[in-house]
């Protein structure tokens, strides 16, 4: 395990993820098995797919209880450029944001809540509790042609931080993959690199050799869709699309929990989602392996020592970013949607 999570003081915390696609709940799932495992009575603050992921994966965990808790609503325009959806937005999501914070003084309050953990989240703090705030973009990425807004957002995020006891940043303070993301020179003082988070860390890759899976179920190549609609189920398309038209074996993981069924197309294998013994495994497994690069997944990767094609969500800067950064550094290649012939 890379992580260092610092001690937690006090019995019952409450650990609030962001419904932003899954990447904010995975990646808390270390932190919260953690804290159930010394013995912490931990609330777990979620909602939508969030929530659902939580409560399958940490089945078997003893959580003291599950919480809806919502927060900013993440919606995508269809469009590559998203910068005018974000603007439409922000009233609605100041709104938001003071209703989870009025939310969560209510849960510290009902609960004797010791320490409130966000993940993103902006309203998840408590005067009356400690109050962590994880985050891998303390230095926030400003979309194309609105570059020369970058020194304000940072501004407003570091004001955001500086609400919470401690900032934890999800990446190694040496040779990170967060880039300059979070490696500045001057962060808030109440920050601090905790190490890289990933639920697939920790599995025993004695417990999930590849040789053990049977061929007939192991992937040429794996897909890991993800992020919020509509762009999740734009990818989705591209991807299916794409391996259909290969033949390639593929597995594509769809990211969304709160549904079961499995369906086949040919030689494609869709499933909801994959607990992370198995997908560790067929990770481990695959020749080939496309993915958004999401914080989140390039940690779980980082952790099992894999390489990607990696797409960004369009619009995304943070993703584009990340893309770029990791590209560069040759621990990835860019996936592109393969072009058609315009004769046909």
């Amino acid at each position: 395990m890379t992580n260092q999570i610092p001690d937690i003081k006090g019995e019952k915390v409450l650990v609030c993820p962001l419904n932003w696609g899954l990447g904010h709940a995975s990646r808390c799932i270390p932190i919260i098995k953690r804290l159930a495992g010394e013995g912490k009575k931990v609330y777990v603050g979620a909602e939508g797919a969030a929530l659902v992921l939580l409560i399958k994966e940490l089945n078997g965990t003893d959580i003291e209880r599950f919480i809806e808790l919502k927060g900013i609503s993440a919606k995508y325009s269809k469009g590559k450029s998203q910068t005018w959806a974000i603007i439409k937005r922000l009233p609605k999501w100041i709104g938001e944001i003071i209703e989870e914070h009025k939310e969560v003084k209510r849960i510290v309050g009902e609960r004797g809540i010791d320490t409130v953990i966000s993940d993103n989240r902006f309203g998840a703090w408590c005067k009356k509790a400690k109050s962590v705030y994880i985050t891998h973009q303390v230095a926030i990425k400003a979309p194309r042609g609105f570059k020369w807004s970058e020194p304000i957002i940072r501004w407003m995020h570091g004001r955001i931080i500086k609400r919470y006891d401690e900032c934890w940043i999800p990446d190694r303070e040496q040779d990170g993959i967060s880039g300059e993301l979070s490696h500045q020179p001057n962060l808030p003082a109440n920050c601090k690199f905790i190490g890289t988070l990933s639920r697939l860390a920790d599995i025993n890759p004695s417990d999930i050799n590849p040789s053990d899976i049977n061929p007939d179920e192991q992937a040429d190549t794996v897909a890991i869709i993800s992020g919020p609609e509509p762009q999740r189920s734009i990818f989705e398309k591209e991807v299916a699309e794409a391996q259909k038209a290969n033949g390639e074996k593929t597995l594509i993981i769809r990211g969304t929990p709160q549904k079961d069924a499995t369906e086949k197309d040919g030689n494609l294998t869709l499933v909801p989602h994959m607990d992370p013994a198995t997908l560790k495994a067929q990770l481990l497994g695959a020749k080939k392996v496309i993915c958004r690069s999401g914080y989140s997944t390039m940690m779980d990767l980082d952790a099992i020592g894999v390489s990607a094609e990696i797409c960004p969500t369009p619009g995304q800067s943070e993703q584009e970013y990340l893309a770029e950064y990791l590209t560069e550094k040759k621990t990835h290649r860019r996936w592109e949607k393969p072009k058609t012939d315009s004769r046909n």
